[in-house]
């Protein structure tokens, strides 16, 4: 997981690019949290959010 100040300003950043694959698009989790799931060239699965 990683955290960023502003989850929906890098969203639309990766969204724009196509170096990354958006795997789950952004939203509040039930958890609390809103994050969006992205796979990167080498196939490895991040989950990136912010409070």
């Amino acid at each position: 997981m990683l955290e960023v100040d502003d989850v929906q300003a890098l969203y639309d950043q990766v969204k724009k690019s196509a170096a990354k694959t958006i795997a789950s698009p952004l939203r509040l989790q039930s958890w609390g949290l809103t994050d969006f799931r992205v796979i990167d060239p080498d196939g490895y699965y991040l989950r990136i959010t912010s409070r």
